[in-house]
């Protein structure tokens, strides 16, 4: 492995008494150390010499990068330093074991190079890697990648935080401090520092074609930083990005893959039969909500990748992802234990991101396959476009509170009408799919009767305490106020669309 002179020079014992001056490379070109011959007549190019002062001639033809590593100073090293990087050490430090000890510096780094790519080529994780780099590197440290998410660490700072059993990611409220503190500098290509809650870190973003993958973070939590640490960090992030890289080639979230399906589907793009089935077998036994996250200005500076783990962090299990440029869309599983209106729950799990933010998020109804999620996000997208509009400091907003001003303020056609059914009204077009009785037909009734039980079991050529025991059983199903006018009015145009479609239906025949 080829170093820099700050590489060697941080890397000499102290007992040597080290000091450096001249013009030296950044970049690692430096070979290993060679023995001053007498006869040389000029020091090579990005090679590091090793000689002492009374072999030093006054005047010599100096390549591009040389080190100079003299034992002992004197005048004519002045000239050297104004055309090279000079090292100089204590004068009586012997030059076998000085020359043996830059060798045994090279050695550790290329010990160091190999153990990384061993690491590389026989795919182990990014952990492997930072472990393998924490004698080198001597301080914490912490790679994310694109969505904020934990992919290895050593011992520091975030430990504390990192050690929760949810814990993916930064919360939302420690990065939007550190949002606060720094502007988030993910696309500069060169290493950089930051100081955040008092804590010095160099920061390297890992970068490809522009694209940001994620960040190695060193924390200047055990020693200060020196100037070799930003070339180690450079090169430690290189070969994490390789991994990263790899990572993704192998990762079963691509395309085929439940996540990549329904990143397709949240996209509008076609699936195929194979994708539904794997689809319809990953929603077996289960039920789903779609939410969609609009992002105001506090938390518009957070990349959306951290807003997707954010909300992956709330709810275990669930699928995030980046929509539109400007939002977010999560589906998340509802547990059978979770209540059918999920408002009270959703808000606590969302309470850090919804403090730290003024993000404002549509819910869907429930869905029992995943194969529906378009339809769901059509709905979380008006309960957000409407409720935002007439509730704009709510916050939250789920479909069925809002369905009531779709239906009167846009025509069905972007929604099949049972997306607009609550979930009581479901229970009962459910119901009569299997019995003799129609709850949907003794339910539309009482609602045209003004909800006369007389004119209702009149209309219906019933007993009136047939229709009072069957309206209490259509009560409990619906689970439904119909005395608030709202939800009343709702219900009776759902009803009446559904009349109509029936009509419409029996026409076509």
């Amino acid at each position: 492995m080829k170093l820099n002179a700050d590489m060697v020079f941080d890397s000499l014992p102290h007992d040597l008494l080290p000091s450096m001056a001249g013009a030296k490379e950044q970049a690692l070109l430096l070979h290993r150390p060679k023995l001053f011959e007498s006869g040389d007549k000029e020091l090579m190019t990005n090679h590091l010499y090793v000689l002492t002062r009374e072999r030093l001639p006054s005047r010599l033809e100096v390549g591009r990068g040389v080190v100079l590593l003299c034992i002992g100073d004197a005048p004519k090293l002045d000239w050297y330093r104004s055309r090279c990087c000079v090292i100089s050490v204590r004068e009586d430090a012997d030059f076998y074991s000085t020359f043996n000890v830059v060798q045994r510096i090279f050695d550790s780094y290329d010990a160091w190079e190999e153990h990384l790519n061993e690491c590389f080529t026989e795919a182990s994780s990014i952990q492997e890697m930072l472990d393998a780099s924490s004698d080198m590197v001597g301080n914490p440290m912490l790679v994310v990648d694109s969505q904020f998410s934990y992919l290895g660490m050593t011992r520091g700072p975030w430990t504390d935080y990192s050690a929760h059993p949810q814990a993916r990611g930064l919360g939302a409220l420690e990065m939007e401090e550190f949002l606060r503190e720094h502007d988030l500098e993910m696309y500069t290509e060169r290493p950089f520092v930051l100081e955040t809650q008092g804590v010095k870190t160099l920061c390297v973003n890992l970068l490809e074609d522009g694209a940001y993958l994620g960040c190695l973070t060193i924390a200047a939590d055990e020693r200060p930083f020196v100037p070799s640490d930003t070339p180690k960090a450079a090169f430690l992030a290189d070969m994490v990005k390789r991994a990263l890289k790899q990572l993704a080639l192998t990762s079963d979230e691509g395309t085929g893959s439940p996540r990549g399906i329904l990143q397709s589907l949240i996209l509008d793009q076609p699936i195929d039969a194979r994708e539904r089935e794997r689809l319809d077998h990953a929603s077996k036994d289960k039920a789903f909500l779609c939410l969609r996250l609009r992002l105001g200005r506090r938390i518009g500076g957070m990349p959306l990748g951290f807003v997707c783990n954010a909300v992956e962090n709330d709810f275990p299990g669930g699928m995030a992802f980046s929509y539109k440029d400007a939002s977010v869309v999560a589906v998340v599983e509802t547990p059978p234990q979770w209540p059918e209106d999920p408002t009270a729950i959703l808000v606590e799990r969302l309470s850090a991101l919804m403090e730290s933010s003024t993000v404002q998020i549509g819910v869907s109804n429930r869905t029992e396959s995943l194969v529906d999620i378009r339809m769901a996000l059509v709905e979380a997208t008006i309960a957000l476009d409407e409720g935002s509009l007439l509730d704009p400091g709510k916050g939250l907003y789920t479909f069925q509170d809002y369905a009531l001003a779709e239906l009167i303020t846009r025509p069905l056609d972007e929604l099949p009408l049972e997306r607009f059914f609550s979930p009581g009204l479901a229970r009962l077009v459910r119901h009569d799919a299997v019995s003799p009785v129609s709850y949907v037909e003794t339910l539309r009734s009482f609602l045209n009767n003004n909800l006369s039980v007389t004119a209702t079991a009149s209309a219906l050529y019933i007993h009136r305490s047939t229709l009072i025991e069957r309206l209490d059983r259509i009560r409990r199903l619906l689970g439904e106020n119909l005395d608030d006018p709202d939800v009343r009015l709702r219900i009776e145009i759902v009803l009446r669309a559904m009349k109509l479609r029936e009509q419409t239906d029996k026409g076509s025949d």
